[in-house]
């Protein structure tokens, strides 16, 4: 008798502490809920590293920046997070523009650029185009850094949900914004 009582409460235990660990015992817990907290808790990671990596370049850290957003790019990379990852390579471009290698910032910025047009992130589409002009103005090919900034100013929404629009007059063009 006493044999069967201390089987269930082993059993109970097992079970129990399987439910608040990333421990996946078959037939006993659902498998997808269980990666469904992992996904979260990795993007909560991998969020954090990109805010850190943002504070770090802000200070000038570009190397600790460099780490940090590597490491965002990762996780990002391994949960399939395509707007996660669009935002750590952008950030990758403007550090690597940052420490002088500039080819290494338009691969990074070229890379966000087609994440960002694969999801429709016009916004992330338009900051990518913006940062590859920059790149290219820095290098002294005007011809790419126009085509670029031409690309971003047409029709493009902005956090706030105004439009960026394009206007030239007198040879000149300007950028306005509209609701």
């Amino acid at each position: 008798m006493d044999y069967k009582k201390l089987l269930l409460v082993a059993v109970t235990t097992l079970v129990t502490t399987s439910l608040h660990s990333t421990v996946v015992l078959p037939g006993i817990l659902p498998t997808q809920q269980v990666l469904a907290q992992t996904t979260e808790a990795r993007k909560a990671e991998a969020d954090t590293l990109l805010k850190q990596g943002i504070q770090q370049f802000n200070k000038g850290q570009f190397k600790a920046a460099l780490q940090s957003w590597e490491q965002a790019l990762q996780i990002y990379r391994e949960i399939k997070d395509r707007p996660g990852e669009g935002a750590a390579l952008g950030s990758l471009g403007n550090v690597y523009y940052s420490l002088g290698d500039y080819n290494k910032a338009i691969e990074f910025h070229q890379q966000h650029l087609a994440i960002a047009k694969q999801i429709g992130d016009k916004v992330g589409e338009g900051k990518a185009l913006g940062n590859l002009g920059v790149v290219y103005r820095f290098l002294g090919d005007y011809n790419k850094a126009i085509e670029h900034h031409q690309q971003r100013l047409v029709d493009r929404p902005n956090k706030s949900g105004t439009k960026l629009v394009k206007v030239k007059s007198w040879g000149i063009w300007e950028m306005f914004t509209i609701p």
